[in-house]
This record gives C-alpha cells, sequence and structure tokens, in this order.
C-alpha cells in the first residue's frame, strides 16, 4: 500500500483565524472550489459508522466554531486539508510513497545528517496549529511553522546531493522548494498531510 503526501504554504496566523470566525463566504467558497475533493472524503465514510456528518458539514463545523466529534478525527482532518487547499498554496506533493514509516525515517536521517533542523516526519506527525480531534488513522496532519523556515533552508541549501540516490535527491530537492515557497512570504508556515 502506497500513501500521498500532500503540503500546504498557508500563513499560520490566518489559519488560526478559521476555528470559530463563522465566515458563512469562506465554507461556500471551499464547497464550491472543493467540491470534488469533500465529495471524494464522503465517499470514504465506513456505514458502520451511523449517522456522519459530510466533509463539507466538518468543514462548517470547524469554521462554525461547533463542537467537533472525538470519533470523527479523519473527517476533521480533511476538512482541515480542504481549508488549507482553500486558504494557502498547493505545493508539488510526494505520491505513491510505499513504506512509508521507513522512507520517512530514512529522510529524517539524512536531514538530520546534515544539519538540516527539521524532519519530514514532523511535516507529517506533529500535529497543526488548529486545535481539531486527533485521526486515529489517516490522515495523518504535521506542520513546520514559519519561525523554523528560515534556518531550514539555509541549511538545505548547503547539503551536497552529489552520490546520493535518486529517490533521496529528489525528495529533498523537493523540500528545498517547499521551504523557499514558505520563506517567500513572512508568516508563511507548512502544513503537511499524508493519506
Amino acid at each position: 500500500m502506497s500513501s500521498t503526501l500532500s503540503v500546504y504554504a498557508i500563513s499560520f496566523d490566518r489559519l488560526k483565524e478559521v476555528p470559530g470566525s463563522r465566515n458563512h463566504r469562506l465554507v461556500e467558497s471551499i464547497s464550491t472550489d472543493l467540491e470534488y475533493f469533500l465529495n471524494q472524503i464522503d465517499e470514504l465514510r465506513d456505514e458502520e459508522e451511523g449517522e456522519v456528518p459530510t466533509c463539507r458539514e466538518a468543514v462548517a463545523q470547524i469554521i462554525e466554531g461547533a463542537p467537533l466529534s472525538p470519533r470523527l478525527g479523519y473527517l476533521y482532518g480533511y476538512a482541515l486539508e480542504a481549508i488549507c487547499a482553500h486558504l494557502g498554496q498547493d505545493l508539488p506533493n510526494v505520491t505513491a510513497i510505499s513504506r512509508a514509516s521507513a522512507w520517512i525515517n530514512e529522510i529524517d536521517e539524512f536531514l538530520r545528517s546534515n544539519g538540516v533542523p527539521v524532519g519530514l516526519s514532523d511535516l507529517i506527525y506533529q500535529g497543526c496549529p488548529v486545535a481539531i480531534p486527533l485521526p486515529d488513522d489517516c490522515p495523518c496532519i504535521g506542520s513546520w511553522p514559519p519561525r523554523v523556515i528560515p534556518e531550514a533552508l539555509i541549511a538545505i541549501r548547503r547539503v551536497d546531493l552529489r552520490g546520493v540516490d535518486h529517490d533521496t535527491a529528489e525528495t529533498i530537492t523537493q523540500i528545498r522548494g517547499w521551504l523557499q515557497a514558505a520563506v517567500d512570504n513572512p508568516g508563511i508556515g507548512l502544513i503537511g498531510v499524508l493519506s
């Protein structure tokens, strides 16, 4: 089985303002712009779960500041991804990651050994700056806050990729691009969603 890592460059301050904002226009914009994505998530629902809100309704619950069901962490995780996709910049992603946990550990070790002060595991598992019930499975959500981006970009620019295997070199090059996209705009951090 393989996974997909989606990465969004987004203003953390703006994202933190969304829950409880009661911004009905934002709900409608997300519903229109991301209709296909929201419908795909609705297809994941298990009939044994009973009455479960749609992903659009989960987006609305977050934006309204309504109580969120602890048993529906996965749904709120995808709703949060929809919010990030709408408000942020969708960056080139890493698709079809097989043996995801081993690959993440390999990249983290490579980054650590090269003095890069961020880990891919943080971008996948650290959690999000917005409080939602934690998903018990997918999606996994992590972040690199704006304060770590400049130093990480400086460090990763120094990494010499000569002689490094193709997959690792490609991933490090992609991470450089993510960090560059974030550093170009103050207050922008990165949110990662592994599903």
